[in-house]
């Protein structure tokens, strides 16, 4: 027959399992081949387009200053 601190043993185990589980920061992986997404990379090796926060929109290539034109016509 199980004691008292068996059964409290296994509660602990359980409770520190989950908790490790749960509490760790998760990466985001893809949803097609389960690869780990790489630096914020909007396309997974398999072609999955990752979704990213509007606030926050992704820059291709370099960022181009838009030149303004002194001479008014």
């Amino acid at each position: 027959m199980y004691t008292v601190n068996t059964t409290l043993l296994i509660a602990i185990v359980l409770l520190i399992a989950v908790g490790v589980r749960y509490l760790t920061p998760s990466r985001e992986r893809c949803p097609e081949c389960n690869a780990l997404r790489e630096d914020d990379a909007p396309l997974c090796e398999c072609g999955w387009i990752f979704e990213f926060d509007d606030e926050k929109p992704l820059q291709y290539g370099e960022v181009e200053d838009e030149e303004t034109d002194d001479n008014d016509f």
